[in-house]
């Protein structure tokens, strides 16, 4: 017995929803509402249509008269059919149109009253029709012509689409029916709002109170203008500060100085670490190096957070007591970007942070490249094999510019057999972008490892050797080689590839 009424329960919940049951009552509106029309105004209907149906007898009647008429007396004055059927159309025009609007009210009562009853649906929109239009039919007789399409948009009632068409008008009014009521609901959930937060009946108070704080904004701010110019105005600011006392006066302590090769320090935290840098990365390790950091207490260690940049719920790791000035973080992701936060930290407290960011190498790419000057004019540059498919790499692919505004088909490379390439003879003072590639056995190469911008060091002059031979010649040749000027463009140089 619990199971049948669960059964019935359910199909009841599920079948006899609001929405169906507003569905039924809208179409049994309908039905009920076609049907009561078709029985109040069908006597009256028949009525009119007995009178019209006498009505086109009888102008049909009187028309065919006139013609009658007209064509006896017309029949001497022309000499073919044509011109007197011209003739007699011309001058019955009067009659014709009396005719033909007998026959639309005619028409119109005839629509009215065929069965079925769901006809009596089209009354309303009917009268809608200009005159002219009198049913399925049409009536060119002479220039003029008639026809009569009551309808619902592209449907026309007819005995063929009786069901197709009122399946339309009932949907229509039924999806009618279900927005006016989701719209009515909502529209009444606003204006219930906006009633509850009305503290008075008049209907002006919003504006009222918009006004108002307006007005109590522009004096708050007028007001505060005001004060400060007051203050500033007087000259002796210490009439302004409270007056104290005598005796709280003398009970102030007097200042301490210290003895002679005494200091005293303020116990502050240390400075941030300067220099910081980042100095190679591959796809699951960041190294980072900086200088040490400015403090009066020599037992100083730093603390490292890093998390992914724009991740605001990832969480942030960290390293903490790191002795030295340098560390390798392994716990990254390839291919995210990184931000890190390093700081010092001493017994009165930690300094402000220093900020980092940095993308960590694709799997495929060179790991740890890194740049090294030999000296102020040559760099050498060395990285580690792919994280995956080592084994696979026949040889690597150096890009280098000094143009660090140009595209890469503009880079310069050169092919590598080793890890480690040396560039001799570069521009002194100037600035260079280096990259690398793998390539592997099967002909495709990895994406590019991160670009490194490295600058080259000053040519400089010892003080203490101008003035001897030697040196002069040295000056001579430097000034005679137009590669080395930093306004002329550089000769091909020879690189050397070494093999690790």
């Amino acid at each position: 017995m619990d199971w049948y009424r669960l059964a019935l329960k359910l199909i009841m919940a599920r079948f006899f929803s609001p929405h169906l049951m507003l569905v039924v009552s809208c179409a049994l509106y309908i039905i009920f509402g076609a049907l009561m029309f078709q029985r109040l105004e069908g006597e009256h209907l028949k009525q009119v249509k007995r009178e019209q149906t006498e009505n086109i007898a009888e102008s049909g009647q009187a028309y065919i008269d006139r013609i009658w008429e007209l064509t006896h007396q017309e029949r001497d004055k022309y000499e073919n059919i044509e011109d007197l059927v011209r003739a007699v159309k011309k001058i019955s025009t009067d009659e014709f149109h009396d005719y033909v609007d007998t026959v639309f009210t005619a028409h119109r009562a005839f629509i009215r009253l065929h069965e079925p009853a769901w006809l009596s649906l089209t009354a309303g929109a009917e009268r809608a029709y200009p005159r002219g239009i009198v049913s399925h039919a049409h009536f060119s007789t002479g220039p003029k012509r008639y026809a009569a399409i009551p309808s619902f948009g592209d449907f026309r009632p007819s005995h063929h689409n009786i069901w197709t068409t009122l399946a339309v008008v009932l949907g229509g009014v039924i999806l009618t029916t279900m927005c006016m009521d989701v719209v009515g609901r909502m529209y009444l959930k606003e204006i219930h709002y906006l009633g509850r937060k009305l503290k008075s009946n008049n209907p002006f108070y919003l504006i009222r109170e918009a006004k108002a704080r307006r007005r109590r904004a522009a004096m708050a701010s007028l007001l505060a203008q005001l004060a400060r110019g007051m203050i500033f105005a007087h000259k002796d600011y210490n009439e302004l500060s409270r007056k104290k006392s005598k005796k709280k006066r003398a009970k102030r302590r007097g200042s301490h100085v210290l003895p002679n090769e005494k200091f005293m320090f303020a116990r502050l935290p240390p400075d941030p670490p300067s220099d910081c840098q980042v100095i190679s990365t591959s796809a699951y390790s960041v190294r980072i190096a900086w200088a040490p950091a400015f403090s009066t207490e020599s037992d100083l260690t730093y603390n490292i957070r890093y998390r992914l940049k724009h991740n605001e719920d990832g969480k942030i790791r960290e390293l903490r007591g790191i002795k030295g000035n340098a560390v390798e973080i392994m716990s990254v992701d390839s291919c995210s970007l990184y931000e890190f936060r390093i700081t010092a930290v001493s017994k009165y407290g930690e300094s402000k942070p220093i900020y980092l960011v940095q993308y960590t190498e694709p799997q495929l790419s060179p790991q740890h490249i890194l740049a090294t000057k030999l000296n102020p004019n040559t760099i050498e540059l060395t990285w580690e094999p792919p994280f995956k498919r080592t084994h696979d790499v026949k040889n690597y692919i150096v890009y280098f510019t000094e143009n660090p505004n140009a595209s890469l088909s503009e880079w310069e490379k050169i092919p590598v057999n080793g890890r480690r390439v040396v560039f001799p003879d570069l521009r002194y003072d100037w600035f260079y972008m280096f990259s690398a590639t793998a390539v592997f056995k099967d002909g495709q190469r990895s994406p590019l490892s991160r670009a490194l911008f490295i600058k080259t060091d000053k040519l400089e002059f010892h003080k203490h050797c101008v003035g001897q031979s030697r040196t002069i010649e040295v000056m001579d040749s430097i000034c005679d080689r137009t590669e080395d000027s930093e306004t002329t463009a550089l000769l091909k140089r020879d690189y050397a590839s070494f093999a690790v």
